[in-house]
């Protein structure tokens, strides 16, 4: 017996999990970013994103994820682009990384702003995925956090829109801000009971 219509075990699964959590400013940022492309690489492709979750360094000067490499990602990487899990329109990775065994990228939908989380392997796994397209450029991964990230100025790509003539940003207020870290690592380890030597 032959089935010709697919079952929802055959039905394409979206590799986009939703955060449940909407960033309309980064959004801005992102659409910023694609509609002057040409001149922010023109200007200087090296201006860091704002994100506080990528885990590598690039370049020879081990700095944090600049636009320029971003940029190659998305056009190259389909595991740093993806369609929302909301509203369908397109998301684009703003940071990634990972530990021994889990990993991904984090994205942004342009349209609605929605974060999404792509689960696609360890810290390894995603270097090895970004420097396959990175790693013959200047923005190749030269260095790497385990458990940690490193983030990106917030102020210096909303300048450098800004001076373009991107009137959508997020305000200057958001720009002062430093990002809360979204990579985090802890270790509990037991406490000695009452009475016993420490």
């Amino acid at each position: 017996m032959t089935h010709d219509r697919p079952t929802p075990s055959d039905a394409p699964r979206n590799p986009w999990q939703s955060r449940n959590l909407v960033d309309l400013d980064t959004a801005r940022i992102l659409r910023g970013c694609l509609r002057f492309r040409e001149a922010l690489l023109e200007r200087n492709p090296w201006i860091q994103f704002p994100q506080s979750g990528c885990s590598y360094q690039f370049g020879e000067r081990r700095k944090s994820l600049p636009i320029g490499a971003l940029f190659l990602l998305w056009d190259r990487g389909e595991d740093f682009t993806g369609t929302c899990p909301d509203c369908g329109g397109r998301i684009l990775a703003i940071s990634f990384g990972g530990l021994m065994n889990v990993g991904g990228a984090t994205g942004v939908c342009v349209e609605c702003g929605l974060r999404s989380f792509h689960y696609r392997g360890s810290l390894s796994v995603m270097a090895n995925l970004a420097n396959t397209i990175l790693g013959e450029t200047e923005f190749r991964i030269t260095g790497a956090w385990f458990g940690g990230a490193v983030p990106g100025n917030r102020a210096q790509l909303r300048a450098a829109l800004r001076k373009l003539g991107c009137e959508d940003l997020p305000s200057e207020e958001w720009a002062r801000r430093s990002p809360s870290c979204e990579v985090s690592l802890s270790v509990v380890t037991a406490r000695p009971s009452d009475g016993a030597e420490r």
